[in-house]
């Protein structure tokens, strides 16, 4: 956790001494609703294309934490593509964007009953998906923006684990979640994403 903070934190100090060049800051506010904290970075290569990357932090959001409790986090690190068709200023207006995301996802102190014994364990989810987003994006004058965008793709790989008994059988030895709830879960599978943004922007090509 902290050498991926480190890296990210790194990344944005040698984008951010590039000269002549146009740089967006944003955060998610429609997520500090329902517990989810993002940080957008976007570094405009030209007027029609930039490249992105976002980091973001949930707590027992969601309904994911499942019982009283139980402690759920998960983090995201997504890299992105955008192209604007029509762009007014440079790096705004409508866009589409392809992305690719990184998942990890932790439950603390869940519990099951084995010989009428209460036992506790961890489960850990790690994924990686890919997809298409769209959105818009409108800058002013002062470089203060806004941005609205949703998308969608694919978790291409998953990877469970537990520290369960192994007795209680959570997981086959291939580590092959079929049996459990969570893999049927919609977000372990397919990536929804969705952000009302509030950004300020500085530099210019």
């Amino acid at each position: 956790m902290k050498k991926t903070i480190i890296l990210i934190i790194s990344i944005f100090m040698f984008i951010g001494g590039t000269v002549n060049a146009q740089h967006d800051f944003d955060i998610n506010a429609a997520g500090l609703f329902y517990k989810n904290f993002g940080v957008d970075y976007e570094y405009n290569i030209k007027d029609q294309m930039g490249i992105g990357l976002s980091f973001t932090y949930a707590q027992n959001t969601l309904g994911m934490a499942l019982d009283d409790g139980v402690n759920f986090s998960t983090i995201d690190i997504v890299g992105e593509h955008k192209f604007y068709p029509n762009p007014s200023n440079g790096g705004d207006r409508f866009y589409i964007s392809l992305y690719i995301k990184y998942r990890t996802s932790s439950w603390k102190d869940m519990s099951y009953t084995s010989a009428n014994l209460e036992k506790k364990y961890d489960m850990s989810f790690q994924g990686m998906a890919v997809g298409f987003q769209t959105g818009y994006k409108k800058v002013f004058p002062s470089g203060i923006y806004f941005e609205g965008s949703i998308g969608a793709g694919r978790y291409l790989f998953t990877k469970w684990d537990d520290t369960a008994d192994p007795s209680h059988n959570l997981s086959d030895k291939n580590n092959d979640y079929k049996n459990n709830e969570f893999v049927d879960h919609f977000m372990f599978n397919w990536d929804v994403r969705f952000a009302l943004s509030l950004g300020w922007r500085f530099g210019k090509f």
